[in-house]
């Protein structure tokens, strides 16, 4: 999400947060025409047109998101524009552009976070979490195959280019708090994400006490083999709390 006026893009990889934060930003800045952009009705399947330049223009001028996956941009096809990573934006907007912007994206863990995106996807209905991780989530880990690769790519498409960390500030939820105090006093906006938390319960969280549930140790080899530069970047491990109790044997 992109505020014009303010010189700030927000990335929003799926089920890190960004939710929360997005709506943090809103709440402050909603006098500004960032709010009256969000009351137009969005692209659907029944009005969805290619992304043209005078399009862009229009629907974009103020912000990245809330608008059809059905859209290509550049060859980049599919794109779910809320959850644009940082080579989706320098294509649509051009790299002056966002050079200039102060950057914030928030990650997490990717082990609750695939954990978390199952449920959100309803993958659930359809198979079993283990024969998801092993079998299927590779191709939804893919760029360019449809939104949920969003909740499922790797987390640095969303913060380094090029091979350089590219953002100006990262977050992790799990110190979303202390994070986004951070980003407060950083860019002298007063976000409070206590009074604003989207999606703090999540059909995951209701099954498993602990993500380290879900996992056996094959799945937890295969997550980090995966996941393995989001995992040297950003310092995050596996953790066994609980032992290996997957959901369809409860």
């Amino acid at each position: 999400m992109l505020f014009k006026d303010e010189n700030v893009i927000l990335y929003h990889p799926g089920k890190c947060g960004g939710t929360t934060i997005e709506h943090l930003f809103l709440r402050i800045l909603k006098n500004t025409n960032l709010a009256t952009i969000l009351k137009q009705p969005c692209f659907s399947t029944k009005n969805n047109k290619p992304l043209t330049a005078d399009c862009l223009s229009r629907r974009i001028n103020f912000m990245l998101g809330y608008i059809t996956k059905d859209c290509e941009v550049d060859g980049i096809s599919q794109i779910f524009l809320q959850h644009a990573d940082i080579q989706a934006s320098i294509k649509i907007h051009g790299r002056d552009y966002i050079d200039s912007l102060f950057k914030v994206t928030f990650i997490r863990n990717p082990f609750p976070r695939i954990l978390s995106a199952f449920y959100y996807n309803m993958w659930d209905r359809k198979t079993t979490f283990r024969d998801f991780v092993l079998h299927i989530l590779t191709s939804k880990y893919q760029f360019n195959q449809n939104y949920t690769v969003n909740h499922f790519g790797e987390l640095n498409r969303f913060t380094h280019y090029d091979g350089q960390q590219y953002v100006n500030f990262i977050g992790k939820l799990e110190n979303i708090n202390a994070d986004v105090e951070k980003l407060s006093k950083q860019l002298s906006l007063p976000l409070y994400p206590s009074f604003e938390r989207k999606h703090a319960k999540t059909v995951s969280s209701n099954i498993y006490e602990h993500y380290s549930e879900a996992y056996d140790d094959e799945m937890v080899d295969f997550v980090y083999n995966l996941y393995q530069k989001d995992f040297d970047l950003f310092d995050y491990t596996f953790k066994r709390e609980l032992p290996f109790n997957p959901d369809e044997y409860k």
